[in-house]
């Protein structure tokens, strides 16, 4: 059987994968806000918002490498936004 999000922890995961690649201040909003709500989302919300992020995080590091300090097209956005995501993935990667 599938884990069925709660309404309002789905829209946690439809902001984060809608802010996801952006290169505007609504990522670091959206950041700021992920980080506060947090703890209050359920199980299947942060698994889900986890594995979107890790998986972009793998795409970008593709991205980076195959661009090798040129410019273009990179998953999370620009390196500040990359900084930004960094801080959400802090939640799960503390000890």
């Amino acid at each position: 059987m599938t884990a069925k999000l709660d309404p309002d922890h789905q829209v946690a995961v439809w902001a984060v994968r809608y802010c996801l690649g952006r290169m505007t201040h609504v990522v670091g909003s959206c950041v700021e806000w992920l980080i506060w709500v947090w703890p209050d989302l359920n199980e299947d919300a942060r698994s889900t918002i986890k594995r979107d992020i890790e998986e972009a995080f793998g795409e970008d590091d593709r991205d980076r490498e195959r661009l090798n300090g040129a410019i273009g097209y990179k998953r999370l956005g620009m390196d500040m936004d990359r900084r930004e995501w960094a801080r959400v993935r802090k939640l799960w990667s503390s000890p």
